[in-house]
């Protein structure tokens, strides 16, 4: 996973849950990553794995609904001193800390951007806002480095549209200005969840594009959130899988990819559409994913594997296997085959 000080966000055992008509759901059961410097890494998995719970807890933008059970996620930043990091669960949601860490160190992009943009503002005048409150400017500069930043995101024209509304842009185009809001505070880390979704296949691909040379260009890293392993294959350098709030398998791309363990990564990688498998009918995953109100006992997954051993996955929690120091799944079929390589 690379040496500790590459390391720019530590998640640790976080577990998050919603309190909905005094029922506690869990929505993300005790996960642990590393963001890198410099890295993409993907998180995918279908609706309800817990992957944009994971994001906002990150950001501290969750519902009132929403409890941070336990678990840290720290910062490492040089403020507000060198070598100490910012806890990030201790801080007030709302808290001025937290407010300058949000758009300034950490920044977000969203699904809909139409959801995100005030449909009485002006693009420009949100891009303004974000610079205003991150870096020391005169409105007027704030202006400039607003329309550099459309020019930079691929908005043709960046001088009229500056002063245009969302609905008066596509959607391709909105998500380019709600990107260039999220550059507007020079942020080390992005959160993209899942900002392709609503756009054609064209679009998408400028978009990917996009991300991954201003990536490059800038240093920073991005987690980018996503059901599509299509999206991830073009993007992340490491994969994290997560399914019913629990990550079950992890690894580089090549590792998850070429070497898939988990049966549910298997699976997902069965229904990506591939040039060898054109014209046939797409594999699908039998069932759904388990209501949160009805979480099965031993693995999640057991009620939908077509693997599972009776009496075994549905009884206690899979043990993690480890196939290298990037690549692990939490599954019982592999265990003496990891323990065989290490």
């Amino acid at each position: 996973m690379g040496a500790e000080s590459d390391v720019l966000l530590k998640v640790e055992d976080l577990r998050v849950t919603f309190g909905i008509e005094k029922t506690v759901i869990t929505a993300v059961d005790g996960i642990s990553f590393d963001v890198r410097r410099g890295q993409i890494l993907g998180v995918v998995g279908e609706s309800g794995s817990g992957k944009s719970v994971t994001g906002q807890s990150i950001l501290r933008i969750l519902p009132k609904s929403a409890t941070i059970q336990h678990g840290s996620i720290r910062l490492f930043v040089d403020d507000p001193k060198p070598g100490d990091p910012i806890e990030i669960t201790r801080l007030a949601p709302n808290s001025r800390q937290m407010e300058r860490l949000r758009g300034g160190r950490i920044a977000m992009i969203f699904q809909e951007p139409m959801a995100s943009f005030s449909p009485v503002h002006t693009i420009g005048n949100q891009i303004i806002e974000a610079i205003l409150l991150h870096r020391r400017m005169s409105k007027a500069q704030a202006r400039q480095a607003a329309i550099s930043l459309l020019e930079r995101v691929g908005i043709a024209n960046p001088g009229r549209r500056v002063d245009q509304y969302a609905f008066e842009l596509s959607g391709g185009m909105r998500q380019r200005a709600m990107i260039a809001i999220a550059l507007a505070g020079q942020p080390d880390l992005l959160i993209a969840d899942e900002p392709t979704t609503a756009l054609d296949v064209t679009i998408q691909a400028q978009i990917l594009t996009l991300l991954k040379t201003i990536q490059a260009e800038t240093g920073m890293a991005i987690i980018f959130i996503t059901h599509d392993l299509g999206v991830i294959a073009q993007l992340a350098d490491e994969i994290v899988v997560m399914y019913l709030g629990k990550i079950v398998e992890r690894g580089t791309k090549y590792e998850i990819f070429d070497h898939p363990k988990h049966p549910y990564t298997v699976n997902l990688l069965d229904a990506v559409v591939r040039h060898e498998n054109r014209g046939q009918r797409l594999a699908t995953i039998p069932g759904k994913i388990p209501s949160p109100y009805e979480r099965p006992a031993g693995c999640a997954f057991h009620t939908r594997c077509t693997r599972k051993i009776n009496g075994v996955c549905d009884q206690a929690l899979p043990p993690t296997a480890h196939f290298s120091a990037t690549h692990t799944a939490d599954c019982v079929l592999y265990v003496d085959e990891a323990n065989a390589d290490a």
